[in-house]
């Protein structure tokens, strides 16, 4: 059968009938425009269905796809999509895929007409990186196969065809409902993976989800604390906090070192500052003798570690050592962070001079993936107090506490001087006060360095500077990847405690939707029959709190830390039992942990599904007889029996969810969605259920 799209009747009902759109499905652009919900994010246009090789009635389609994929227009008489600019992104692309492929093999065959075989050719197309959307997405492609997420996501963006093109949502759709993402991509791809030297599995799980050998990353770091302890940066340091004193006036140029030699003088031990002439014999003036007196002062602390040299009067023989020696202690700071916290680059890159507090000794990032751009704390250790102090000193321009009120990201690379080079001449005007300069050239921010292509050029250079420096080791540092690092930092923590801290690594990694996240850092570090073992012991050690709360043993304000249904159900089982010695209680809390099903970690509380109750789940799905625990949301959870919060570990959680809701709300209202829409009633039901947990624990009004 000819594939000629018809046009969806359901969206046909949705189409304005005013020119006020932004988006509309029947016009020849073929674009579609994404809002994001987080305001600092720009509007994304989709334009590359506009690909030649797409066929008219495929771009139409996929069109109608994505939007279905996201249930429609968020904004009905303005045609709006509302999405994060990655997600939207990644869909699109799926969708592009799909409509390539079946442009350029089955160009008269309805998607409806399709069968598995067609399903698996268009996925080996895809592992043959036959179907990227631009020549630029190519040359990015740094290995000769996608990553499984990208696969994945083209099922699931194929899976989400069936229900709309059966209730006619869709014009055109598969006719059967697919198997696990998993079970299609090894039944598709099992040849060309094994063809590319991978292992299924491996592939499957990703490289980046392996941990990197202890040892090697304890190497590693110590090669990098050397770095930033080193007399050389503790001179640096002193140098430019001594160049920012001097406002406006550097006294070292790269001509003071390499052309007139003005510096040569302090090369001496002992020196008559007052005595120092001009090139030309003249005296100097007092504010450039108080200027050199303080040099004098800065090369006489570090004189014994780090000498002058004779020829410039200055440790090094050139600005451009300078330069390269702060390149690498930034490099070593960022494996240090990523080490020592296994926190996201997101979040890395997030960190600005003024993001750590002195007085908490704790500092601040922002979770974009799970909590749109949210602040969130972390404890700072002694390292991290120091990393902050070296990039923020290592600067010619202030990062903190700034005069004009306004932060410079901590990773700016504003350490360089006017070399004449565009890409020095920036720093050099932040240097003069601006803080966020523009660019001759394009007249757009400068970026300061802080992109993630910066990060992993720092990533990069500091494991060739490692492997230069252990040739034994150079073999192995192949391939890390930042994410790989927040895999390492959860197996020293899963090491050192024995496996028993799967709350701690969910709070710490800022897990959103669900704790299968943490499991998946867990699942590699831990054997397999320990596995079960650790959840039962998650489930005792929830239980024997509630029992020492009801005793009075954690002195927690109220006495209280766990609400919800589920907490209150564990409580009157334990008032219940008769329980005095130390036996009885293991005993009572062996007896309620097996009525437990199963127990899921989320940012904002428990999902704990007792056996006899489980079929009350509000995520219980009929067809499967079983709790969809796995795809719960704050909003679905609040309100089931099965459901509780903790007071220390999830307030902070629940407070930021109705403060992201209550500003995605005022987003809302300014793009002209109503308060009938789908997601201004969403945004509305979510601070309504965080106000009931927060007044529950008694922080209804923070």
């Amino acid at each position: 059968m000819s594939h000629i799209l018809k046009q969806s009747p359901k969206l046909l009902e949705n189409t304005s009938q005013t020119d006020n759109f932004v988006n509309n499905l029947y016009d020849d652009s073929f674009t579609l425009r994404f809002t994001s919900p987080d305001p600092t994010e720009k509007e994304v246009q989709f334009t590359q269905l506009n690909n030649p090789e797409i066929i008219q009635s495929w771009k139409r389609w996929a069109m109608e796809a994505i939007v279905c994929y996201f249930g429609g227009w968020d904004d009905i008489q303005r045609q709006t999509l509302v999405q994060k600019n990655t997600s939207a992104l990644s869909v699109c692309q799926s969708y592009f895929a799909i409509a390539l492929f079946a442009s350029r093999n089955y160009p008269n065959t309805q998607l409806s007409d399709w069968n598995y075989s067609h399903i698996y050719e268009l996925l080996q197309s895809q592992f043959r990186l036959e179907l990227l959307i631009s020549d630029h997405a190519r040359s990015r492609q740094n290995r000769p196969f996608p990553a499984f997420t990208v696969i994945e996501k083209t099922i699931t963006c194929l899976r989400k065809t069936h229900m709309p093109a059966v209730s006619q949502k869709l014009s055109d759709g598969l006719m059967f409902q697919l198997k696990s993402n998993i079970k299609i991509a090894e039944q598709a791809l099992e040849t060309l993976v094994l063809e590319q030297g991978l292992i299924m599995q491996e592939w499957i799980k990703g490289n980046s989800y392996q941990a990197i050998d202890a040892i090697l990353a304890s190497t590693m770091s110590a090669y990098a604390i050397n770095i930033i302890e080193s007399p050389k940066v503790s001179f640096l340091c002193d140098f430019y906090r001594f160049q920012r004193e001097q406002k406006g006036s550097l006294i070292i140029r790269h001509k003071s070192l390499s052309k007139d030699k003005s510096l040569a003088w302090a090369y001496k031990s002992s020196v008559n500052i007052t005595n120092l002439r001009t090139p030309k014999g003249n005296k100097h003036s007092e504010q450039q003798l108080a200027r050199k007196r303080a040099y004098y002062h800065l090369i006489e602390k570090h004189r014994t570690k780090v000498p002058p040299l004779e020829e410039t009067g200055f440790p090094f023989l050139s600005l451009h050592e300078v330069h390269t020696e702060v390149e690498k202690v930034y490099q070593a700071c960022y494996w240090l962070i990523l080490t020592c916290t296994g926190i996201r680059h997101s979040e890395i890159s997030s960190l600005n001079g003024d993001s750590y507090n002195d007085v908490t000794e704790r500092y601040r990032t922002k979770v974009k993936k799970t909590d749109n751009s949210a602040n969130h704390e972390r404890g700072g250790a002694e390292l991290i107090s120091n990393i902050f102090m070296i990039l923020n000193e290592l600067s010619l321009t202030p990062k903190y506490n700034r005069a004009d009120g306004k932060v410079l990201p901590l990773w700016a690379k504003t350490f360089k001087h006017n070399t004449g080079h565009s890409s020095d001449i920036e720093s050099e005007a932040v240097r003069k006060g601006h803080t966020l300069p523009r660019s001759n050239k394009t007249g757009k921010a400068i970026r300061f360095g802080t992109s993630k292509k910066a990060f992993n050029c720092l990533l990069e250079n500091f494991c060739e500077s490692f492997a230069d420096s252990q040739p034994l080791f150079a073999e192995l540092v192949i391939g890390i990847h930042p994410h790989r690092l927040r895999h390492t930092y959860a197996q020293f923590i899963l090491r050192r405690f024995e496996g028993y801290m799967h709350e701690s690594l969910r709070i710490h990694f800022r897990h959103a939707a669900n704790s299968s996240m943490t499991s998946v850092y867990e699942s590699q570090k831990l054997k397999e029959d320990a596995k079960l073992a650790n959840e039962r012991g998650y489930i005792h050690e929830i239980v024997k709190r509630i029992y020492d709360e009801i005793e009075g043993k954690i002195s927690i304000e109220g006495n209280e830390d766990f609400y919800g249904v589920v907490a209150r159900r564990i409580s009157q089982l334990l008032k219940r039992m008769n329980i005095h010695q130390p036996d009885e209680l293991l005993s009572a809390i062996s007896a309620i942990s097996t009525q437990v099903e199963s127990i899921k970690a989320n940012n904002y509380g428990y999902c704990v599904v007792f056996k006899d109750t489980r079929a009350q789940s509000k995520c219980f799905d009929k067809q499967t007889n079983t709790p969809k625990v796995d795809s719960g949301q704050f909003d679905t959870c609040s309100g089931c029996p099965h459901f509780m919060y903790s007071k220390t570990g999830n307030k902070e959680a629940i407070i930021n969810h109705r403060f992201l809701h209550s500003k995605q709300i005022d987003v809302y209202k300014q793009l002209g969605i109503t308060s009938d829409s789908p997601v201004m009633q969403a945004s509305m039901l979510a601070v309504k259920n965080a106000e009931i947990a927060l007044d529950e624990m008694g922080g209804g009004n923070e």
